[in-house]
């Protein structure tokens, strides 16, 4: 395309350039780094474009507000400068239009342009700054603790109960009583006053198999998510999700021992879905995006079809990591779309988590209110249903 810069040929010109234009060709990268908002879907060829040009070629557009100064001052001092550049309207690069031919080097070195930056960057309200502050600078204490944790219960359990034999627990890990000695999601224990199993079996896994599946996501989008969000709007997230995810998986199979942290991370999937809705018009490719986040929660659920996984929990986690990520996602524009989403996902999630515990410490029968539910968690071929007692 012609609109194409490599890092290579900016690199080459950086060696006989004076100490000013290198200062700005740094500046470009680093507000594209800053600003780009992309879920890193990007190959190494791709990401090293992207970050040159993001904050040059990028049409900014009014939401979130002000967050591409750089682009929009870059444009306007084009125009005023009569510096020539062209727009491709059906570039495929960008979600709208395409910036071509424009001389980055040219803008970047005219005084009149560094003061301009200068001013707008001097101009961002409190609110952007704090949330340019609070996206994708902390360290995913609680993704590497709770990791760590799990993998850390996994073996003590072993040690204490022993490692069960394939036949029994093809996840490699202990016998499944085991387990439910250890704090399962058990619905006739938890009814007699055990809680605790409301929070446990996230932290519980059925073996290495089982772990290893879930520490696949949880250190790589899990962790990245935590770094973007923080510490503490992630934990809320994750433990609210795993709760949510046992609530639900022990209302429509209460008989079935559960565990594991496959319902707090289908959580975070919904933060996911979350953090490109908001930042939809600044993703780098926001519907390549969307459809790969699809595309895992559907392979997900129809993994959950299988026999002895849970579905109920994965969309239980789904649910509340959406309706919680809305809550306490950090937002830069506190608008009224905003303050309405709120006003009603926060008393939703509250709800839903009332009439849960309700239905459930009254015994009441969600299956016979919802028939066709239970073919959200097992196929109706050869008894799939019936093996797990839903037929």
């Amino acid at each position: 395309m012609s609109n194409e810069i490599e890092l290579s040929d900016f690199e080459k010109e950086n060696q006989n350039q004076n100490k000013k234009e290198k200062k700005s060709i740094s500046r470009i990268k680093s507000f594209s780094k800053k600003f780009k908002g992309n879920f890193g879907f990007l190959n190494k060829n791709e990401q090293k474009q992207h970050d040159i040009l993001w904050k040059a070629v990028s049409f900014y557009k009014q939401k979130p507000r002000k967050l591409m100064p750089y682009s929009k001052t870059i444009l306007k001092f084009a125009d005023d400068s009569q510096i020539h550049y062209s727009i491709d309207t059906n570039s495929w690069l960008y979600p709208n239009q395409g910036l071509q031919n424009i001389d980055l080097e040219k803008v970047e070195q005219n005084e009149n342009f560094q003061n301009i930056a200068n001013k707008e960057e001097e101009d961002e309200s409190i609110e952007e700054k704090e949330y340019l502050e609070m996206m994708g600078t902390h360290f995913p204490y609680f993704t590497w603790i709770v990791s760590l944790a799990d993998l850390v219960v996994l073996i003590a359990g072993i040690l204490k109960y022993g490692l069960a034999s394939p036949k029994q627990n093809i996840w490699i890990g202990p016998p499944f009583q085991a387990l439910i000695d250890m704090g399962a999601k058990d619905g006739e224990l938890m009814k007699q006053g055990q809680w605790y199993r409301f929070f446990v079996p996230m932290f519980l896994h059925a073996g290495f198999v089982h772990l290893l599946s879930n520490l696949l996501f949880q250190l790589t989008t899990a962790r990245l998510i935590e770094k973007m969000i923080g510490t503490i709007r992630f934990a809320i997230i994750y433990l609210l999700s795993g709760v949510g995810s046992v609530l639900m998986s022990v209302l429509f199979l209460p008989e079935l021992a559960g565990v594991g942290a496959s319902g707090s991370l289908f959580g975070i999937l919904g933060v996911l879905l979350c953090e490109l809705a908001q930042n939809w018009n600044d993703v780098y490719r926001p519907k390549t995006s969307l459809f790969l986040i699809l595309l895992t929660i559907l392979l997900s659920l129809g993994v959950g079809l299988l026999p002895s996984i849970d579905n109920f929990a994965h969309l239980g986690g789904l649910i509340t990591g959406s309706l919680a990520g809305v809550v306490l996602l950090p937002y830069l524009n506190f608008g009224t779309t905003r303050k309405i989403l709120v006003v009603i996902c926060f008393p939703l999630l509250l709800f839903l988590f009332v009439i849960g515990f309700i239905l459930f410490y009254h015994n009441v029968d969600v299956n016979g209110w919802c028939r066709f539910c239970k073919y959200c968690n097992c196929l109706p071929l050869n008894n799939g249903c019936k093996s797990i007692g839903q037929d």
